[in-house]
C-alpha cells in the first residue's frame, strides 16, 4: 500500500488527545481552503465535521498519535486522510440509529462524502474520504479490512435477541468512550491500563459479532451466532466486565453522564462476557433463553417491540417510552380507563394516575432511569388508576421493558382489573379487541363448527355440543354444568395462566417434563383435556403430550407417539392448524375425511378421549409452525366460545416459545 500522505499535501501530527480532534479539524479547514481557492463554506463545514469524527475515532480506538492531511484530489474534490499507528484495529460500522450517542463517526462520513475508504499497511491504518462535484463514484457502505490472520476459537452464543444485544452494544460504547475522555481529562474512573483493554475487548467483541452477522445464513430476531474469537481473550474479556461494573457504580452515583443500564441489559452483559470466557475454558454454551433471571432482568417475549402486539393483546395495554410519554394504547385499556385509544397516545403517563400519586411515579421513574434499580419491574403490584371521568379503577400493574429493534427501551404496563378476580366476567358482547379478529370469526360456520366440515352448515349445533339437557328448556342445574369453565378467565386468572404457562416449560429439566406440566396445568384450569402434537425433524407429526384433569400424568400408551403424515387430501381441523390456520373453533367431534389418515386419528382421539367442543391452534416460533394445541371440554362443561380464541391464541404463543427454546437448549447440549 502507498502512504496515503505521500501526495504533496500539507499534513500535521496530533497527540492522541481529546484536544486533538478540535484542533485537526482547524488545520482542514485552514488547508483546504487555501488548496480549494473559492470553496464553499457547506464544502469546508462537512469536511471540519468528519475530519473531527474520524479523529475522535482514532483518539479512542488506536490511541496512537494521528497524522492528518488535507488537498486537492483528482477531479477537483478536496480528500482529507487521517492515519493511525494501529492497523490491527480494524473499522466496525455499528449502524446505530441516528440519536443513540456513539457509533455516528463512520455513518455520518458514508453518507455526506462523495467517496471514502480505508487502507492498512504494516505500520499504519489510513482512513480517507473526498468531497466534492460529480456523483459519488466510491461505495456507499464501509468495508472494513478482513480480520488480522491468526489462531481462532469458535464461540457460540444461542438464542441471541437481536433488540437487546443492539441496545446492550450502545450502552457499553457509550460508557466506554465517556471513561476515556474522563481519564484523558484526568479525572480517571479505573485504572488506564484496565480502560485500553476494555476498549479493546469492547472492540474485539463488536467485530467479531459484526462478522457472525454478515457471514452467517440465520434469520429471524432470534438467532444463534457462532463468533471467531482470540484464543486468549479471556482475561480482556474479564477486564472489560470489571471495567463496565465500575462504570455502572459510577453512574449509579450520578458521576457519569451516561446513565446506567436497565436490569435486562445487565444481565445480557454478564451472560455475554461468561459465555466468551466459560466456553474458552471448555465449558458448553448456554442459551440466554433459558438462563434464570431475576425479575425485571428479562421480557417474557423476546420479540423486539412491536405496537401490533399491543393492539391485539386481549389483556389491558400501555406502553410508554424513556420520555414517560406513551406511545401504544389498546382497546382494552382504552375502555378500562374511559379513553379512545388515539387521544391517550402521546400524553404522559401520569394522565391515567391519581393526582396523590404522580410525583411518587416520577420520583420512581427518574430513579429507574438514574441508577437502573427496579422497584415494580417484573412484579404484580396492585395500584389504582384513574379513569377518564375522575373515579378511580383498581388494577394491578405488571410493568415489563422491552427493546425495539434499533435499540431503544420501551416500558410495556399490563392493567388487570382487580374487581374482575372477585367475580364473573362481564357478559361477552361480540365486541373483539382491537387488531385483527380470530381465523375462526372470519371463516364460514361450517369450519367453525368441524362436524359439518365439507357440507352446509347446519341450522344449530349438534347435540354433541350442546350436551344432553343443554337447550333452553334444560334445568336451571343442568344449564349450569360443572362450574370449573362457567365464565371466560378474568383478565388477572388468564394473565396468571399465560405467566404459569411459560413457567412451567421453562423451568423443566427437558422438553418432555415441561409438556406434562403444562398439560396439568391448561387441565387444572381450562380445560378437561389437552394434547400437543409437534413436528419432528424429518417433517412428521408425533403426538408428544395428552393430558386429561385428574389423572396425572399423560396418556403415553393410548395416544402418544407418531400420527399419521400430514397430506393433501387432510383436510380436518388438526391439518389446518398445523398448516397454520387457527386459532380454530370445535363445536363436536371433527369430521374425518375417508382418504384422510390423520384427519381419521383426530376424530379418533375426540371420540375416545370424550370432548363437545375444543380449540385447536397453532405453535408458531420464529415465523414457522412447530406444532399445534388442543384444548377440549366435555359436555357438563360450559363449551368453548369465541371469546376464548384470544386466550388459546396467547397460551400457544408462550408453548410454542418454550418448546422452541427447550430444543434449541437439547441440541446445544
Amino acid at each position: 500500500m502507498g502512504d496515503p500522505t505521500a501526495r504533496a499535501a500539507p499534513s500535521r501530527r496530533f497527540p492522541p488527545g481529546p484536544q486533538s480532534a478540535a484542533r485537526a479539524r482547524r488545520f482542514v479547514r485552514a488547508a483546504l481552503a487555501e488548496a480549494v481557492p473559492g470553496a464553499a463554506p457547506d464544502l469546508l463545514d462537512t469536511a471540519e465535521l468528519l475530519t473531527g469524527e474520524l479523529v475522535t475515532n482514532a483518539v479512542l480506538h488506536a490511541r496512537t498519535e494521528v497524522v492528518v492531511s488535507a488537498a486537492l484530489a483528482d477531479g477537483g474534490r478536496a480528500r482529507v486522510v487521517v492515519v493511525d499507528g494501529r492497523p490491527d484495529r480494524a473499522l466496525v460500522p455499528q449502524g446505530h440509529p441516528p440519536y443513540a450517542g456513539a457509533g455516528q463517526g463512520l455513518v455520518l462520513v458514508a453518507r455526506l462524502a462523495s467517496r471514502h475508504g480505508v487502507e492498512s499497511g504494516s505500520d499504519t491504518k489510513a482512513v480517507w474520504f473526498e468531497l466534492g462535484p460529480g456523483e459519488p463514484s466510491g461505495p456507499r457502505a464501509w468495508e472494513p479490512p478482513a480480520p488480522p490472520a491468526g489462531a481462532r476459537e469458535t464461540v457460540v452464543l444461542v438464542d441471541v435477541p437481536g433488540a437487546l444485544y443492539a441496545a446492550s452494544q450502545q450502552h457499553r460504547h457509550v460508557v466506554l468512550r465517556e471513561l476515556g475522555l474522563a481519564a484523558a481529562a484526568g479525572n480517571g474512573l479505573v485504572p488506564a491500563a484496565e480502560l485500553v483493554t476494555a476498549h479493546d475487548a469492547g472492540n474485539m467483541i463488536s467485530a467479531c459479532v459484526a462478522a457472525a452477522l454478515r457471514d452467517g445464513t440465520a434469520e429471524g430476531e432470534i438467532r444463534s451466532l457462532a463468533l471467531a474469537v482470540p484464543p486468549d481473550a479471556a482475561g480482556a474479556v474479564r477486564t472489560l466486565a470489571r471495567v463496565l461494573d465500575a462504570a455502572e457504580a459510577a453512574a449509579r452515583e450520578e458521576r457519569l453522564l451516561a446513565l446506567p443500564a436497565l436490569p435486562r441489559g445487565r444481565a445480557f452483559h454478564r451472560w455475554l462476557f461468561g459465555e466468551i470466557t466459560g466456553q474458552l475454558s471448555g465449558a458448553h454454551p448456554t442459551a440466554w433463553t433459558v438462563v434464570p433471571r431475576e425479575p425485571g432482568d428479562g421480557p417474557a417475549e423476546l420479540a423486539p417491540w412491536d405496537p401490533g402486539h399491543v393492539r391485539t393483546s386481549r389483556v389491558p395495554t400501555v406502553a410508554a417510552d424513556e420520555q414517560n410519554r406513551i406511545i401504544a394504547v389498546n382497546g382494552p385499556a382504552a375502555d378500562l380507563l374511559g379513553w379512545r385509544a388515539d387521544d391517550l397516545a402521546g400524553q404522559r403517563l401520569t394522565a391515567i394516575m391519581p393526582e396523590h400519586l404522580r410525583e411518587r411515579h416520577r420520583t420512581a421513574f427518574a430513579s429507574l432511569l438514574l441508577s437502573g434499580t427496579p422497584r415494580i419491574l417484573g412484579r404484580s403490584v396492585p395500584l389504582p388508576a384513574l379513569h377518564r371521568d375522575g373515579r378511580l379503577v383498581p388494577v394491578r400493574l405488571f410493568l415489563q421493558t422491552q427493546e425495539t429493534a434499533d435499540g431503544r427501551t420501551v416500558f410495556v404496563a399490563q392493567l388487570s382489573p382487580r374487581a374482575s378476580a372477585l367475580g364473573p366476567a362481564p357478559p361477552h358482547t361480540g365486541r373483539r379487541p382491537a387488531g385483527r379478529e380470530p381465523d375462526a370469526a372470519r371463516e364460514p360456520a361450517s369450519v367453525r363448527d368441524p362436524a359439518s366440515a365439507g357440507g352446509p352448515a347446519p341450522a344449530r349445533e349438534p347435540d354433541a355440543a350442546r350436551g344432553a339437557g343443554a337447550g333452553p328448556a334444560a334445568p336451571a342445574a343442568d344449564r349450569a354444568g360443572e362450574q370449573r369453565g362457567a365464565t371466560v378467565l378474568p383478565a388477572l386468572e388468564g394473565l396468571s395462566l399465560l405467566a404459569r404457562t411459560g413457567a412451567e416449560i421453562g423451568n423443566a429439566p427437558d422438553l418432555d417434563d415441561g409438556l406434562r406440566r403444562v398439560g396439568r396445568l391448561l387441565t387444572e384450569r381450562l380445560a378437561e383435556w389437552c394434547a400437543v402434537d409437534l413436528f419432528a425433524e424429518d417433517a412428521g407429526v408425533e403426538r408428544a403430550c395428552v393430558v386429561r384433569r385428574g389423572s396425572g400424568e399423560p396418556c403415553a400408551q393410548e395416544f402418544q407417539g407418531r400420527l399419521p403424515p400430514p397430506t393433501e387430501a387432510a383436510r380436518g381441523p388438526l391439518a389446518r392448524a398445523l398448516s397454520g390456520a387457527g386459532p380454530l373453533l370445535l363445536t363436536g367431534p371433527p369430521q374425518a375425511d375417508p382418504t384422510s389418515p390423520l384427519d381419521a386419528d383426530y376424530r379418533d382421539l375426540f371420540e375416545r378421549m370424550g370432548a363437545a367442543s375444543a380449540v385447536v391452534a397453532p405453535l408458531r416460533a420464529r415465523r414457522e409452525v412447530i406444532g399445534a394445541l388442543t384444548v377440549a371440554r366435555g359436555r357438563r362443561e360450559r363449551p368453548f366460545t369465541e371469546a376464548d380464541l384470544r386466550l388459546v391464541d396467547d397460551v400457544c404463543r408462550a408453548l410454542a416459545l418454550g418448546v422452541d427454546n427447550a430444543r434449541l437448549y437439547q441440541e446445544t447440549r
